[in-house]
């Protein structure tokens, strides 16, 4: 017999997984928003790719 998760169990995991992926949105939102300054700091700061990194 297969049982399925009781409605507590199925909004506990809808939740923990909308908190993961929240989480990654914004890592990734981070991410693009560096690489996309990188170009503007690179000119006003005068720095290298090794100033960069």
């Amino acid at each position: 017999m297969i049982t399925t998760p009781s409605q507590q169990t199925r909004t506990q995991t809808m939740i923990s997984l909308l908190a993961l992926c929240l989480g990654y949105l914004m890592t990734i939102l981070d991410i693009t928003i560096v690489n996309v300054a990188l170009v503007d700091i690179k000119e006003h700061l005068g720095a290298n790719v090794t100033g960069l990194q």
